[in-house]
């Protein structure tokens, strides 16, 4: 059987967000992949193939999700590269039941390439791997919002708080640059250059804290902003952690202080 061939599968494409289809099909035609092909040899289906046999995945949500998938698809010594979108912008634009635009302004949320560690625990057993790749994307995006007259609960009921909206999707505007995850070296280089060995998750935060530029986006950060991506200190601490990539040295007061693990 070839890859996409079997007839028997019925690919449902129903719920996926304009974002994911918009960066599976600009992937695809950038590395000159079939999107949602059969993956021969296993019961998943790869969002995009290319003509080598590696696996493109695009996840706007946690990476842990695709976990399994990722395991099962190394096993068989399958290249994947893991897209994992975060927004350095995004516009809400608000609209009303027929779709007449009410508003539109810039959120004052953005994502760094730390916002994305919290998502990534379930790949502590299977990172660093060469024929493992997170390439983070720097994206400007849009999200659509519509309007409603009573305060309205998601449909995961995920809401503690209800609001005058509900979001209809997110779109993808533009792609400012990339951060590629597949060596030690590459998770290493998260931690701040100020930042000196033994090293604390406090200390990664400060330092981070002290960013006024995104030094892989390039993107100016606001004080929100920062203090967003010094939560994703302890999350990437504790992964290079598991990983094996750092290792627990002396303590420094009441705090577990920690090394890069020399290789041998």
């Amino acid at each position: 059987m070839a890859d996409g061939a079997d007839t028997h599968w019925m690919i449902n494409t129903y719920n996926e967000s304009p974002l994911h289809a918009a960066l599976k099909e600009l992937y695809a035609a950038e590395n000159g992949g079939k999107t949602e092909q059969i993956i021969e040899g296993s019961c998943s289906i790869a969002d995009v193939l290319l003509p080598d046999g590696s696996v493109i995945e695009i996840q706007t949500g946690s990476i842990s999700a695709l976990s399994e998938k990722i395991s099962c698809l190394i096993s068989k010594n399958r290249r994947v590269t893991i897209v994992r979108p975060v927004a350095i912008e995004k516009t809400i634009v608000t609209v009303d039941g027929d779709g007449n635009v009410l508003s539109k302004k810039r959120s004052p949320k953005r994502e760094t390439v730390y916002s994305v560690f919290r998502g990534m625990t379930k790949l502590a057993g299977t990172i660093p791997n060469d024929l493992l790749t997170i390439e983070v994307a720097f994206v400007r995006i849009s999200e659509t919002r519509l309007r409603t007259d009573e305060p309205a609960q998601l449909a995961n009921r995920s809401r503690r708080h209800l609001r005058k909206w509900v979001p209809l999707g997110k779109k993808l505007v533009s792609i400012e640059g990339k951060k590629t995850l597949r060596t030690e070296e590459d998770y290493l280089s998260l931690i701040p250059a100020s930042v000196k060995e033994p090293f604390t998750a406090k200390e990664i935060a400060e330092a981070i804290l002290d960013f006024g530029t995104d030094p892989f986006s390039g993107e100016p950060l606001t004080a929100g902003a920062r203090k967003d991506a010094a939560r994703g200190a302890s999350p990437l601490l504790w992964l290079l952690r598991k990983c094996g990539i750092a290792v627990e040295s002396d303590k420094k007061g009441r705090s577990k202080s920690y090394a890069v693990r020399k290789k041998s």
